[in-house]
């Protein structure tokens, strides 16, 4: 197993709100804006889409981490997001797309230290959007994607896509320019009612839900 992007993972309630509005096949999900839809939210749009879940009053906004899982081209993500209030301090929330779509981050556990570690080797949302911006899943049937920030502020970005689970996933590794700098096969695992965290690598398998 690895862990989760950091931080580790956000309030277990959020598990809660996702169960109560979406079914994982895609084919409804409700009370979500229909720019959360299924023809709205992919890899290259959650960026855009983050700043649109901070507080209106959200200044230098910046992303910890993004964990997505695709089924049949219908995504879902879940993000942790620093930002500054209009006190000039750090702040912090998670959401979960297309789930909490129009709704105001679930507010971090962290303590105040750690919002500050955060913010200060969080990507900000141009450099996630120049990241994501090549990432293409096609129409495969299962997809993944991993964004995990480091403290050295390098940042691994995974996409994986497979027909099937018993399928050989074709998966890559990206900078934060999106430029591809490794490729490899891998096999992908699919873990019902686990939501944005559902789709995993085989070899780096998240164990507990939340």
């Amino acid at each position: 197993m690895t862990p989760l992007p950091r931080p580790v993972r956000p309030p277990a309630r959020m598990l809660a709100v996702a169960a109560s509005v979406v079914t994982l096949s895609g084919a409804s999900v409700v009370g979500v804006p229909d720019a959360l839809r299924s023809d709205g939210l992919t890899a290259r749009t959650i960026a855009r889409l983050l700043v649109a879940a901070a507080p209106d009053d959200a200044t230098d906004i910046r992303v910890n981490n993004v964990y997505g899982s695709a089924h049949q081209g219908t995504w879902q993500f879940i993000a942790h997001l620093t930002w500054r209030g209009t006190d000039g301090s750090v702040h912090g929330g998670a959401t979960e797309l297309p789930q909490n779509g129009g709704q105001p981050p679930i507010p971090s556990e962290l303590s105040q230290d750690r919002l500050d570690q955060e913010h200060s080797i969080g990507w900000t949302v141009s450099r996630v959007r120049s990241a994501l911006r090549g990432v293409e899943i096609g129409d495969a049937d299962l997809a993944m994607l991993e964004l995990a920030i480091v403290p050295d502020k390098v940042a691994t970005v995974v996409v994986c896509a497979a027909d099937d689970v018993g399928v050989a996933a074709m998966c890559t590794e990206r900078d934060h320019r999106g430029r591809v700098t490794r490729r490899f096969a891998e096999h992908l695992v699919d873990v019902p009612g686990w939501d944005a965290i559902s789709v995993q690598r085989e070899s780096a398998r998240i164990t507990t839900p939340f």
